[in-house]
């Protein structure tokens, strides 16, 4: 089987200022790297992420942590927490983020790939229910539709941020949803 690559241009519009370490070139270096592989490029699936719904958003996360991250980016920049720099795009971004991620699990579900990598911006991995922190809006792998297939199959997923925090993110998810 082949290995997905799901990811959008969205990505590299989160802006967080000069200087900072979580900056729109992970995005691109990332990709032109990919793509100048003539050796792996073929051999991937090209998938273009597409939003997260709100409502598998926030059941993974308070209502008050979705509301604040809309208030900061609707007022153009700011910062969420000392590390967590939010631009005009940086909720259009973790959304797809998100999107993609649930992509990943359906396209793993499926069979329809053996694995995938998504270059996701802003990462997730430190984000928690409550609150954002250390770069990461959202928990992009714990959107709450997909809760029941992590419950009855968690595939290994590829993670550039540590397994160990996906999974701690994904039972967090599930223990939220089955008390909600």
């Amino acid at each position: 089987m082949t290995t997905a690559i799901i990811h959008h241009p969205i990505f590299k519009e989160h802006d967080t200022g000069a200087h900072h370490p979580e900056s729109p070139s992970r995005y691109s270096v990332v990709m032109k790297a990919l793509r100048e592989d003539s050796e792996l490029w073929p051999k991937l699936l090209e998938v273009k992420a597409r939003e997260a719904p709100r409502g598998d958003v926030q059941a993974c996360h308070t209502p008050q942590l979705y509301k604040q991250i809309e208030r900061v980016v609707s007022a153009g920049t700011g910062y969420l927490d000392a590390d967590t720099v939010v631009s005009m795009k940086s909720m259009d971004a973790a959304l797809h983020g998100a999107g993609a991620a649930c992509e990943a699990i359906d396209l793993i579900m499926r069979r329809e790939v053996s694995n995938a990598f998504v270059p996701v911006r802003p990462p997730g991995h430190h984000a928690t229910a409550e609150r954002a922190m250390g770069f990461c809006l959202i928990r992009e792998l714990a959107p709450g539709r997909k809760a029941e297939w992590v419950e009855a199959w968690a595939p290994p997923l590829t993670c550039r941020y540590g397994r160990l925090r996906r999974q701690v993110s994904r039972r967090e998810c599930l223990m939220r949803r089955s008390t909600t």
